[in-house]
């Protein structure tokens, strides 16, 4: 594939996806490449990426697969192939972005993924078998979530699952899952961690559309959601 350059136009942390348009171009709704955050090159301990809006990319182009009419940016470096500059994080207008000298509060969304650190040897002769369980928690800011697996223990056992994996709604639709509700699964190695699995093919019960994380107030559905968290992105990090 040919490489090519370019300077990203806008990037969501919500969604962990961006847009880069091609050098010598005018940004342009429709014509901008996508661009999903594990196509970046770029260090990170938490495994959450991001890019610099403004900043000059190189990439390659691939056929998207869940729409093969367009192209995505993948293989995504900064210049010479250099890693890619993540987007400043905002002052912050919610909670936690303290100093930190207080125990027990909310945290920091820089904290490791649970799932690093999880005890995954029980699984090792599951790798594609259907498995069912719970989610037990959903992060709408990376996109990702957290089942475990029935007859198993919490936390420790936990299985990282990505927005993309999950089987909900139309294609342009705000994906979630619902804490507590009932899921079908795929159990899949995670490339990026040796003796860690993930779940994939995620579905409701039967095969069924997964139940979405209801909007803030409970009130409005999913593209109300996506609108919502869509005009706040400059503080999501």
């Amino acid at each position: 594939m040919v490489k090519q350059t370019g300077y990203v136009a806008k990037w969501l942390n919500h969604r962990g996806i961006g847009f880069i348009t091609p050098e010598g171009q005018e940004s342009e709704e429709g014509k901008d490449y996508l661009v999903h955050f594990e196509h970046i090159k770029q260090h990170s301990e938490d495994g959450f990426k991001s890019l610099a809006q403004g900043q000059i990319v190189e990439f390659e182009l691939e056929t998207d697969k869940k729409n093969p009419d367009n192209k995505i940016a993948v293989k995504v470096t900064g210049p010479d192939g250099a890693d890619c500059e993540r987007k400043p994080k905002g002052k912050g207008k919610g909670k936690g972005r303290g100093k930190g000298k207080g125990k027990g509060g909310k945290g920091s969304r820089e904290e490791k993924a649970p799932h690093v650190k999880a005890d995954h040897t029980c699984f090792e002769d599951m790798e594609g078998e259907r498995k069912t369980g719970t989610v037990a928690k959903w992060l709408n800011h990376k996109g990702i979530g957290y089942i475990t697996m029935d007859g198993h223990e919490p936390d420790v056992s936990d299985l990282l699952v990505h927005f993309e994996q999950i089987k909900q709604g139309g294609p342009d639709d705000f994906v979630s899952l619902k804490q507590d509700s009932k899921v079908e699964f795929t159990l899949k190695k995670d490339p990026k961690h040796d003796g860690v699995f993930i779940a994939v093919d995620v579905t409701g019960p039967d095969g069924a559309d997964c139940e979405a994380r209801a909007p803030k107030g409970g009130k409005g559905n999913r593209k109300g959601n996506r609108q919502r968290q869509g005009g706040d992105d400059s503080d999501e990090e």
